[in-house]
């Protein structure tokens, strides 16, 4: 609900936020890409391993080094959620260089100023959220994915807290909900399908692994990403507008 009576909301047109999101990549994308190999051929690379000893390891070794093994997945498990909050931060700041006039930035420092903590935390509440859903149906746990999308560009972009940018991310899609279900939603389930089947195919090598998450990483993740992050700004200016219209 608007701050003003009568205020008129711009509408939000899902090919203008697709067309400027990839015109970001486009311009941007020697940067996106490196950034996207730098961060997960490695991480790759790792949970391929990972995934490799983990098999049958517990069946045939003792308990210490079991735990030695558990320790380990759960250290790659935060770097994947460290090296996830990089990657999105860096995507926020290109959107915003791209289109909103904010200073240029370089990886080290973007990556220096990123609210960590915030990021991971409110990934693992989405992350059950959408998981709580799903155990019941397939429905809720997309609708809470598509009210909840932009908790992740809000904690980068505005600062908030988790639990401001979960309220923030409902009211701000809720009134767009089936804009952001298609520009949003449907592209990250097409996402997850085909990530899955190539990183199927690819398990068996750890560096065709390493190369096949950085490829989709920078060809996939990133496209995405940016609608996403492009579409956060448009509503933030659109609530902006509403108001305190001119």
């Amino acid at each position: 609900m608007t701050a003003v009576t009568g205020a008129i909301e711009t509408p939000v047109r899902p090919r203008g936020v697709v067309v400027d999101a990839i015109a970001a990549y486009r311009s941007q994308f020697r940067r996106i890409a490196l950034t996207a190999v730098a961060v997960y051929v490695p991480l790759g690379f790792f949970e391929a391993y990972l995934v490799d000893v983990g098999k049958g390891y517990f069946d045939h070794h003792d308990g210490a080094l079991a735990a030695l093994l558990f320790a380990a997945v759960l250290l790659f498990t935060s770097l994947s959620f460290a090296g996830d909050a990089i990657f999105a931060g860096f995507l926020d700041a290109a959107v915003g260089e791209e289109y909103h006039g904010h200073p240029h930035r370089h990886f080290g420092d973007v990556i220096r100023h990123l609210p960590y903590r915030r990021l991971i935390i409110a990934n693992v509440v989405l992350g059950a959220l959408i998981a709580g859903g799903s155990l019941a149906l397939l429905v809720p746990g997309i609708v809470a994915f598509t009210l909840f999308c932009l908790v992740g560009p809000l904690v980068n972009i505005e600062r908030l807290n988790v639990r401001s940018a979960f309220r923030r991310s409902f009211r701000l899609v809720r009134p767009v909900f089936p804009v952001a279900a298609l520009i949003v939603t449907l592209p990250v389930l097409l996402e997850h399908e085909v990530a899955h089947a190539l990183q199927v195919w690819a398990e068996r090598s750890y560096g065709l692994k390493a190369v096949v998450d950085g490829l989709l990483a920078a060809g996939v993740y990133s496209v995405v990403g940016m609608i996403e992050v492009t579409l956060a700004y448009v509503l933030i200016s659109r609530d902006s507008a509403n108001r305190d219209p001119r």
